[in-house]
């Protein structure tokens, strides 16, 4: 007995040179309905009018179908992807489809098979999951700081993630300075660079992924004592350590809006003290981050 599809039918394009259709209806955008076209298409050559692939996005997964010529459902499977790569995820629907066809006798170049339902079923190969690509990205942005008197800052990190698993580094800077006046007269004055280190998991949404994990931030400091009798200098590190939530968006297979936040307490560091005033400049308790990066992202 035939099986059909419980989806309602829309968003449905032939694919070019195939004679395939396929059905997005719930209008997902990774993948879009133009990659899975083309993935299909320099999949499976000509041929095959009838068949019919639909897809929907499902948690982190995209749960595909095939419908055969007669309406029939003759192939369904949750296809895995990675960190919102779109185009592996069409390719890997495509060579599902691709392998499924194998299984029938079919090879490139000749036209699809229009087969009943009942053989189809049978033939069908066991479930495939595409294997999750490793995916790194490059990001560059500006935000806001709280270790320093001017919170603004520039942010540049790389990103790297599998499947739910992240890791990221990130350079906090330039080193605008933080100054204090002393009882004594003069001024201390303190530049701060920032080394971030974050883990996380991440889920995806549709072209949108959300993640959030620890995160480490050791902060350089270098400081000086100015307009005194006896002028010193001095450097020291602090570290700080938190929880840290964001997310990205992919506007292209490639290019991605990232925005995150950073929550952190210091938990250690060095002071900066001077003879006749003490300690001068110490690191806030503590701590708030936010930035918004454009990332260049690619997989393999």
């Amino acid at each position: 007995m035939a099986m059909s599809s419980g989806w309602p039918m829309s968003a449905v394009a032939q694919s070019a040179g195939v004679g395939i259709n396929i059905d997005n209806p719930a209008g997902t955008q990774c993948p879009s309905t133009a990659l899975v076209n083309r993935a299909v298409s320099q999949h499976l050559g000509e041929g095959g009018a009838g068949w019919r692939i639909a897809y929907r996005a499902k948690g982190d997964a995209i749960q595909l179908e095939l419908g055969d010529p007669r309406g029939g459902l003759a192939l369904q499977r949750d296809v895995i992807g990675g960190a919102g790569d779109c185009q592996a995820l069409a390719d890997a629907m495509a060579l599902i489809v691709d392998r499924f066809f194998a299984g029938l006798g079919w090879s490139a170049g000749r036209p699809l098979p229009v087969s009943d339902p009942t053989t189809v079923r049978a033939a069908a190969p066991p479930p495939v999951t595409a294997e999750a690509p490793l995916m790194l990205a490059v990001e560059g942005g500006a935000g806001l700081w709280t270790r320093r008197q001017n919170v603004g800052t520039g942010v540049f990190g790389v990103r790297v993630a599998r499947r739910a698993v992240e890791a990221a580094l990130h350079l906090l800077g330039p080193g605008t300075q933080t100054r204090q006046d002393l009882s004594s007269g003069g001024q201390a004055v303190v530049s701060t660079w920032g080394l971030a280190l974050s883990t996380a998991l991440g889920g995806q949404l549709g072209p949108l992924r959300l993640h959030g994990g620890p995160v480490a931030i050791v902060s350089r400091e270098w400081a000086h004592s100015q307009n005194i009798a006896v002028t010193a200098d001095n450097a020291g590190t602090t570290l700080a350590a938190g929880l840290a939530a964001g997310g990205h968006l992919a506007l292209s297979p490639h290019w991605r809006l990232a925005v995150e936040g950073w929550g952190s307490r210091t938990v250690a560091g060095d002071r900066f003290v001077i003879a006749g005033v003490g300690a001068v400049l110490g690191a806030p308790r503590f701590q708030a981050t936010a930035f918004a990066a454009l990332a260049y992202a690619f997989s393999w």
